[in-house]
């Protein structure tokens, strides 16, 4: 879905973030390419299902995934009431 900020804050910028610094360690070799961050958004729809993140890999993600999600859906909730 693109309605704000699902797609602009959540997808693009907090997980394209995780996987552009994902690439480049494996660009060097310190992870294997098939470690680097990925998603997958299963719908009913136009409605999401379920997020599957995977390749997260360190606690502190977790909780940045976990806290960017609630707070976009939150306000992606609040932008479809508009």
């Amino acid at each position: 879905p693109d309605i704000p900020p699902f797609k602009s804050f959540f997808l693009d910028r907090i997980i394209g973030e995780m996987r552009k610094k994902d690439t480049a360690d494996a660009d060097t070799g310190k992870i294997q390419k098939d470690s680097i961050i990925d998603y997958v958004i299963n719908k009913n729809g136009s409605d999401i299902r379920e997020i599957i993140i995977k390749n997260y890999k360190e606690k502190e993600r977790v909780n940045e995934i976990i806290n960017t999600a609630g707070w976009s859906l939150t306000r992606m909730l609040e932008n479809i009431k508009k």
